[in-house]
């Protein structure tokens, strides 16, 4: 039975090359564990995606990215069974909890600045890109900008569900995101929401 910082497998997708007919096994950290259900997020950044794929003002609600991960990845990433694991979830999509319209119930789904908080140290929230995700067009620290040590290369920028400060008469829509960056810091508006650089980190409640 896994456990809270456990690494767990399931599902597969391209990772180590650009070739998405080669599927390698899919590793998910566990954030948080209750009431027989665990919260896991992927280990690796798994893709290169705008959130959204116009210059607009959107809610997580209406963004293509959503769509994708619900859709696409879902069927892509696990078998029938796999998928019969995966929880739907309700979200809040905005940081105060007043634009219950944008609510959304979503089985893949991206983490929420206060999750990100809450679940990582500062560092830790820094993550590794994959071969594919760079191949598709992916922000990476290169050798010659990472660490003596190699500890950071590759490590890239992913998306979080909602900005973390957010004027209060644009609460749900936005046009502009906040990103992870490479050293695990939360870039409060970071890219507009077409930005084509950034990686995509799915998240999931699934049965325990």
């Amino acid at each position: 039975m896994a456990n809270v910082s456990d690494i767990i497998i399931l599902g597969t997708y391209p990772q180590e090359d650009g070739d998405f007919s080669k599927r390698e096994p899919l590793e998910w950290m566990v954030l948080d564990k209750k009431d027989g259900r665990m919260l896991c997020v992927s280990r690796y950044l798994l893709e290169c995606r705008p959130y959204h794929g116009k210059l607009e003002d959107t809610a997580w609600a209406e963004c293509s990215l959503r769509g994708w991960l619900n859709q696409d990845f879902f069927r892509q990433a696990f078998s029938e069974e796999e998928q019969r694991r995966i929880l739907p979830t309700d979200l809040i999509n905005d940081e105060y909890g007043e634009s219950p319209q944008y609510n959304t119930t979503d089985r893949i789904f991206l983490l929420g600045c206060e999750e990100a908080e809450r679940y990582f140290e500062f560092e830790e929230r820094a993550a590794k890109t994959t071969a594919y995700a760079r191949a598709q067009g992916a922000w990476f620290l290169k050798e010659e900008e990472a660490e003596p040590d190699g500890s950071d290369l590759n490590t890239g920028l992913w998306w979080l569900r909602y900005p973390d400060v957010m004027w209060k008469e644009k609460a749900g829509r936005y046009d502009t995101l906040s990103v992870v960056n490479f050293d695990g810091y939360i870039e409060h508006y970071a890219d507009d929401v077409t930005g084509a650089n950034i990686c995509v980190r799915p998240a999931m409640w699934i049965k325990a």
